[in-house]
């Protein structure tokens, strides 16, 4: 169910992003879009990564290329209590893709839900995203 509240609030933030910036260049992973075998396969060989990000703005502001969200459902917990990612495979997978990306000049998050989202793209937009790490829903994986 997680998966879904994840789509939906993904397919909310595209639309309000397409209405609200339409001078905007964005595009979207296609890893949560049901597809037949054959498709998916095919998908999976011109992928270079698993962790690669959900959206991707191709909008340089100040020092930064463009800005990656890694979209998470709203409540979900990637977080210990001490503020370490868990150890789940795919979220260490995603963050090192974000960490390569900030080594390459992209500004790369995971944003707990729609409005996590929405924060991370404004800040960035507005050229505050050194203040990003101080929104709790908006997760910078930190350099190694």
């Amino acid at each position: 169910m997680r998966k879904k509240a994840e789509e939906m609030e993904q397919m909310y933030f595209c639309s309000i992003v397409k209405n609200k910036y339409p001078h905007l260049i964005m595009n979207t992973d296609l890893s949560g879009v049901r597809l037949n075998i054959r498709q998916a396969v095919n998908v999976k060989r011109m992928r270079t990564s698993n962790g690669f990000p959900d959206i991707v703005f191709y909008e340089p502001v100040g020092c930064w290329h463009g800005l990656f969200i890694e979209m998470k459902a709203s409540g979900e917990k990637i977080l210990t209590k001490a503020g370490r990612l868990y150890s789940d495979e795919h979220i260490l997978e995603q963050a090192a893709i974000q960490r390569l990306l900030q080594t390459k000049g992209y500004a790369a998050c995971f944003a707990i839900g729609l409005e996590a989202a929405l924060k991370a793209l404004e800040l960035y937009l507005d050229d505050q995203w050194h203040r990003a790490r101080e929104h709790p829903q908006i997760i910078i994986p930190p350099e190694r």
